[in-house]
C-alpha cells in the first residue's frame, strides 16, 4: 500500500511538472520565441506533444505555431518528434490549421514531415476541404500533388469540389478537376458541385464544370436538375449553356415542374422565350437555331426596349423643360401687361385731376365776369 501510494504521488508530481513545462513550450511557441522554445525542448523533448489546458483548449505547441505561421518553430518542434497528426480540441491537425488559415510554408513543412493528408475532423473536414473552402489555392495544389484523396465527403456529403464551387473558387475548381475530381458526386440532399455553383450564380465555375463533363440531368431529392435551379434563380446565361450542351428540358421535378413552367410561374419572360425558342414541341433541343442567335436576339430586343424607354424619358424631360419655359414667359408677359395697365390707370387719373382743376378755374372766371356786368 505504501509503495502504491508513493507511486501515485510521483505520477501526480510528474504530471504537474510536465503540464507546466508543456504550457511553457506552448507559450513560447505562441509568442514566436524561437530561443525559448529551443532551450525548453533541449531539456525535455517530450513536452512538445503536451496539450495546453487553456486558451482555445488542448492545442499543442505545434498547433499554435502552425496557426501563427512560425515556420522555424514548426521545424524545431518536428525535429523534437512533435506529432503532426495530433488533433486539437476541435479535431483539427496542424496541417488542417495551416490549410484553413493559409500558412503555405508551414503546410509544405508538415507535408515534408509526413503529416497525414486525409485525416478527417469529427464532422468530416479534411485539409483539402479546408483549403478549397477558404480559397487557399497554393495549399490546395500542394495537397493534390501529395496525392490527397479528392472525393472524400463530409458527414453531409459535401466534397472539396462542392465547397470550391459554392464559394466561387475557380482556380481550386480547375485544380481539382484537372486532378480527376468527380463532378457528379451528390451530397445528402442530392446536390452536385454544378447545382451549388448555379444556385450561387457563379457563371465561370458553372462553365468550367459543364465543359469538364458534369452531368446536367442529375436530379436532387426534390427531382430538380441544374436546369431547374437556373430557371428558379433566373440565370439566363446558365440556361443558355445547359441548352447548348444538351440539357433535358422535359425533366420534371417531384412537384411536376419543368424549367419552362418554373420560368412562366415566376414571370421570367426572357428566360421563358429562350427555352421555348430553343426547344421543339416535344421538349427536344432544336439544332438549327444556335444558342448565340437566341441570346443575341433577346439581348437586342432588350436593348431596343431600353433605348425606347430612354427616348420616352428624354421626350418627357424636354416637354417638361418647354412647359416650364412657357410658364415663365407667360408670367413675364402678364407682369408686363399688369405694369402697362397700372401706368394707363395712373395717367388717366392724373388727367382727370388736371381737368377738374381747369373746370374750377373756368367757373371762377365766369362768376367774376357776371359780377362785373351786373355792377356796370
Amino acid at each position: 500500500m505504501v509503495l502504491l501510494y508513493n507511486l501515485s504521488v510521483i505520477l501526480i508530481i510528474w504530471t504537474l511538472i510536465s503540464r507546466n513545462a508543456g504550457s511553457k513550450v506552448y507559450t513560447a511557441s505562441y509568442n514566436g520565441d524561437l530561443d525559448e522554445v529551443r532551450q525548453l525542448t533541449a531539456k525535455n523533448c517530450a513536452d512538445v506533444n503536451t496539450p495546453y489546458e487553456g486558451g482555445d483548449g488542448k492545442n499543442t505547441p505545434l498547433h499554435v505555431a502552425a496557426k501563427i505561421n512560425h515556420t522555424q518553430i514548426v521545424m524545431l518542434l518536428l525535429s523534437c518528434n512533435a506529432d503532426p497528426d495530433k488533433k486539437a480540441a476541435d479535431g483539427l491537425t496542424a496541417l488542417m490549421f495551416a490549410s484553413q488559415i493559409g500558412t503555405v510554408d508551414v503546410a509544405n513543412i508538415l507535408l515534408g514531415a509526413g503529416a497525414g493528408i486525409d485525416i478527417k475532423q469529427e464532422t468530416g473536414w479534411t485539409a483539402l476541404m479546408l483549403a478549397s473552402y477558404n480559397m487557399r489555392t497554393k495549399i490546395g495544389k500542394a495537397l493534390v500533388n501529395a496525392e490527397a484523396k479528392l472525393d472524400l465527403q463530409q458527414k453531409d456529403g459535401r466534397t472539396a469540389l462542392m465547397m470550391a464551387s459554392n464559394n466561387n473558387h475557380l482556380s481550386a475548381v480547375e485544380v481539382l478537376i484537372s486532378a480527376g475530381a468527380d463532378t457528379n458526386i451528390q451530397q445528402e440532399i442530392g446536390w452536385t458541385a454544378l447545382i451549388f455553383s448555379v444556385n450561387r450564380g457563379h457563371l465561370a465555375v458553372t462553365k468550367e464544370l459543364v465543359e469538364s463533363g458534369a452531368n446536367l440531368n442529375i436530379k436532387t431529392h426534390k427531382g430538380e436538375t441544374a436546369l431547374h435551379k437556373a430557371a428558379e434563380k433566373n440565370r439566363k446565361e446558365e440556361i443558355g449553356i445547359f441548352l447548348q450542351h444538351g440539357a433535358d428540358v422535359s425533366i420534371e421535378t417531384n412537384a411536376g415542374e419543368t424549367a419552362e413552367s418554373i420560368s412562366r410561374k415566376n414571370g421570367f419572360a426572357d428566360l421563358l422565350k429562350l427555352i421555348q425558342q430553343y426547344t421543339d414541341a416535344k421538349g427536344h433541343v432544336v439544332a438549327d437555331i444556335t444558342l448565340e442567335e437566341q441570346l443575341i436576339d433577346i439581348s437586342a430586343k432588350s436593348l431596343l426596349m431600353h433605348v425606347i424607354y430612354l427616348m420616352m424619358i428624354g421626350i418627357l424631360f424636354i416637354g417638361m423643360i418647354a412647359f416650364c419655359c412657357y410658364i415663365y414667359k407667360l408670367r413675364k408677359r402678364n407682369k408686363q401687361l399688369s405694369l402697362q395697365i397700372h401706368m394707363v390707370t395712373f395717367n388717366n387719373k392724373e388727367r382727370r385731376e388736371n381737368e377738374h382743376i381747369y373746370d374750377d378755374a373756368d367757373e371762377n372766371i365766369y362768376d367774376e365776369a357776371k359780377d362785373y356786368i351786373h355792377e356796370n
